[in-house]
């Protein structure tokens, strides 16, 4: 009955492999422990399933979509590197080396706006959630990295970050501009007006990147993950969770810790270094044990009633 549907699962649930020599733009904040494990060519305990595959192919899709009505309306800027731009490839690929290291990406547009060339950068995104950090004037910082990485290596005072939803359409676009430096600003406004500024300086992402790379690559050293799975409780805030993150914990259906655990490539392997250190295995780490439940219906007590900071 499904012969089609499995043959498409089994298609896009095929891992491709590639040997890593430099960091990429949208590399910026991610774990350290991931990206040490991607320099080593580390298998990944936790492939993306098939109708994960399938959503990152559709929003590849509707990116191309927009670069494609961009062109219609010819405000594309002819690509940079032509010479190293392969047939096939759709985006342009840029290179650099900052702080020793080699830095390396594939952008998406270059854009006339207002008389000026400026880096387009694509995000294609579904949910609520999201759709309100957007309208509050919260794009993702690691996103605006990504396009000050692409405005360094092009030198371009201005970047622009395109968003479009999925599921309604609703495209938001946020300006990213040079300060001085490797400093980056990008403002812009939540529902109520108020002005929202999001400021970072590059450098520090190069000098990690240097660090990762000097430190644990070359000198064949695991570092610990930058993130955990599992926060002590005693080290938690409970009164700043919603309660229904507490109603998990107590019944032990969800652990507190970090959400980037949960969608890392390695998110087995994380969690079975993490439970090393309590001379544990993964398996006896999972979830809560009844000593901690019990510890954390204690820590909650009368969480219903707690006002929120």
């Amino acid at each position: 009955m499904n012969n089609i549907i499995d043959k498409i699962k089994a298609n896009l649930v095929i891992q491709e492999q590639w040997d890593k020599n430099s960091f990429w733009a949208s590399d910026c904040e991610k774990d350290q422990f991931e990206l040490y494990h991607r320099f080593k060519g580390t298998e990944i305990t936790n492939p993306p399933k098939a109708e994960t595959q399938i959503i990152f192919t559709t929003g590849k899709l509707v990116e191309l979509a927009i670069v494609e009505r961009l062109e219609e309306m010819n405000l594309i800027e002819p690509p940079f590197f032509k010479e190293d731009k392969k047939d096939d490839e759709l985006q342009t690929r840029i290179d650099i080396v900052r702080c020793g290291i080699k830095v390396s990406g594939k952008l998406d547009a270059m854009v006339r706006d207002n008389g000026e060339v400026v880096v387009f950068e694509i995000k294609s995104f579904y949910g609520v959630m999201q759709a309100n950090e957007l309208r509050n004037g919260n794009p993702r910082v690691t996103y605006l990295k990504q396009l000050a990485i692409y405005m360094d290596a092009l030198d371009k005072e201005r970047g622009i970050l395109f968003y479009i939803d999925r599921g309604t359409g609703e495209m938001f676009q946020f300006t990213l501009e040079h300060i001085e430096g490797y400093i980056y600003s990008c403002t812009s406004f939540d529902k109520n007006g108020f002005e929202v500024i999001t400021q970072f300086d590059l450098l520090k992402d190069y000098e990690r990147f240097g660090t990762i790379y000097n430190q644990y690559v070359a000198k064949d050293i695991e570092p610990d993950s930058s993130f955990r799975y599992k926060v002590p409780l005693d080290k938690i805030d409970w009164r700043s969770l919603p309660a229904s993150k507490i109603g998990k914990a107590r019944n032990n259906q969800a652990v507190i810790g970090d959400w980037q655990v949960l969608y890392s490539p390695y998110r087995d392997l994380i969690i079975t270094k993490e439970a090393e250190q309590y001379n544990k295995t993964m398996k006896e780490y999972l979830g809560y044990t009844q000593e901690e439940l019990v510890q954390i219906k204690e820590l909650t007590k009368n969480y219903t009633t707690w006002k929120k900071k």
